[in-house]
């Protein structure tokens, strides 16, 4: 029953990278979020926020403009 949950959420994540306009304009949390509150996808997203925290606050989050932004000011600050 343990491994039900991270293969839940292995599962949520593969169809939010395998859909690039998902992937590079929303979260993980807004993709899960999308698919309705009391979806299976919400059920694996607050099973493993309730269990690694620090992992979901740091992630579910983060969206790949933000991560390229990142990307880009690290390149500027450190090509002088």
């Amino acid at each position: 029953m343990k491994n039900l949950h991270i293969g839940g959420m292995y599962i949520n994540l593969a169809r939010w990278c395998n859909q690039p306009n998902f992937f590079k304009k929303k979260s993980f949390l807004e993709f899960c979020e999308l698919n309705g509150q009391r979806s299976s996808s919400m059920k694996y997203l607050n099973h493993f926020k309730n269990k690694r925290s620090d992992i979901a606050t740091k992630y579910f989050n983060m969206k790949w403009l933000d991560y390229e932004r990142n990307i880009i000011n690290y390149k500027k600050r450190w090509s002088m």
